[in-house]
C-alpha cells in the first residue's frame, strides 16, 4: 500500500494540524497517511525541542505514520549536527530515543542539509563536492 507523506514543522502545533486536516482531505481511503516532523527550530537546546515535539505528537492519529526528521550535516558548524563527531552521533541517538518515545515509524537523517553560517545568518552556499557520495561516506561514515 502506497504512503503519501507531508512535512510539518515539529514544534508548531498550528502546522501539525493543518497538515493533518489536508492529508485527511486528500489522501485516499486505499493509501496510508504520514507526517515527517521537520525540526525548524535548532537554536534551542533539544531537550526543550523534544518537550514541544512530544507535546505535538499527541496532536497526531493513531492512523497517521509519523517520520522524524533528525537534521544532520557533515559540514554543519555546529558540531551537534555534525555526524562525523562524537557530538552529532549522541544527538542521533537522542533524537532516536525522541522517535521511540513518540511512536515514531522512522527517523530520517538527512547528512547534507545547509545550515546558516555562524557569523552572517546566511546559508553556506552549496558545494557541489556535498552530494558526493563518497565525500560523505568519508565524512560520516570513516
Amino acid at each position: 500500500m502506497t504512503t503519501i507523506q507531508l512535512p510539518a514543522s515539529a514544534t508548531n502545533s498550528e502546522n501539525i494540524k493543518r497538515t493533518i486536516d489536508v492529508l485527511n482531505k486528500v489522501v485516499p481511503p486505499d493509501m496510508k497517511k504520514s507526517i515527517q516532523l521537520f525540526q525548524t527550530v535548532l537554536d534551542e537546546p533539544f531537550d526543550i525541542r523534544a518537550q514541544k515535539i512530544i507535546e505535538n505528537a499527541k496532536l497526531i492519529p493513531d492512523d497517521i505514520i509519523t517520520t522524524l526528521l533528525a537534521p544532520f550535516c557533515s559540514h554543519s558548524p555546529d558540531l551537534n549536527y555534525n555526524l562525523a563527531t562524537n557530538d552529532g552521533l549522541a544527538l542521533l541517538e537522542k533524537t532516536s530515543e525522541l522517535a521511540s518515545q513518540i511512536d515514531c515509524h522512522s527517523v530520517v537523517a538527512h547528512f547534507n542539509t545547509i545550515y546558516p553560517h555562524l557569523s552572517t545568518g546566511k546559508p553556506f552556499p552549496w558545494i557541489k563536492e556535498w552530494k558526493n557520495e563518497l565525500r560523505l561516506y568519508s565524512d560520516v561514515i570513516e
